[in-house]
């Protein structure tokens, strides 16, 4: 009876044995490798403004009148709104980056102008851009500062140049009066440009 125990205390003890060294070398292994991609920082510059002028009413500002600056600089109007068919494309550059490389475009799709005392406003909707060479359109249409509206690739020397248009959308304005408006103004916002390396 005394070895019938021993034996079962002893085989019960090699179970557990084996399980302990079993579990104790139970484990996986793998490696994580770690890569980096050093490029030139990005670096832009403002060339100019987006400008249209003057905007001359024919009649009390309403939904309908507009005015189109393209990226080429022409003005196309609409409604009441008149002028002379040219203005200033805003524009920035690219002033240093890495040659080749692929380069994401963010941009606010709608700037906020405003008159002196901020009372006064009116919104550019729409807004685009064109990379270098500007066109009789607004462009590629920007999204926001979340969502790359497009992408190119960049050549500091040559092809660095980021144009903008844009509509002058007299449905959105707000106890409007005849005088300069701006995005510099109190409560206008401006149109801000982003650009990222894919």
């Amino acid at each position: 009876m005394k070895n019938l125990k021993m034996k079962k205390i002893l085989g019960t003890a090699a179970i557990f044995s084996a399980l302990a060294g079993g579990m104790s070398t139970a484990h996986a292994m793998v490696d994580v490798d770690v890569t980096a991609d050093f490029l030139t920082a990005l670096v832009m510059a403002k060339v100019n403004d987006m400008a249209y002028g003057v905007v001359e009413l024919g009649a009390p500002i309403n939904v309908g009148d507009t005015a189109q600056l393209n990226t080429d600089g022409t003005i196309v109007y609409a409604g009441n709104f008149t002028g002379i068919g040219t203005g200033t494309a805003g524009a920035v550059d690219i002033t240093a980056g890495t040659d080749g490389r692929v380069v994401d475009v963010f941009c606010d799709a709608t700037a906020g102008l405003t008159n002196a005392t901020g009372a006064s406003s009116i919104n550019v909707t729409g807004v685009g851009f064109d990379i270098e060479t500007g066109t009789a359109t607004v462009g590629t249409a920007c999204v926001d500062q979340v969502t790359p509206a497009g992408n190119f690739v960049l050549t500091v020397a040559t092809n660095n140049t980021i144009l903008l248009g844009g509509l002058l959308d007299g449905g959105t304005a707000a106890a409007f009066v005849q005088a300069p408006h701006a995005t510099t103004n109190p409560g206008g916002s401006p149109i801000t440009v982003d650009v990222q390396y894919q």
